[in-house]
C-alpha cells in the first residue's frame, strides 16, 4: 500500500474512534442530565 493509502485508513479509522468517544460522552452526559430530573421531581413530590 502507497503512504496515501495507508494515511487514509488510519484517518478513518481515527475519526471512527472520534466519533463513538463523543457519542459515549454525549450520551452519557445526556443520560446524566435526565436521571438527576428525574430523581429531583422524584424527591419533591
Amino acid at each position: 500500500m502507497s503512504v496515501y493509502v495507508t494515511s487514509k485508513k488510519v484517518r478513518y479509522i481515527t475519526s471512527v474512534i472520534f466519533v463513538l468517544f463523543m457519542a459515549i460522552v454525549v450520551g452519557g452526559s445526556y443520560l446524566a442530565q435526565q436521571e438527576k430530573g428525574t430523581s429531583e421531581s422524584t424527591s419533591v413530590s
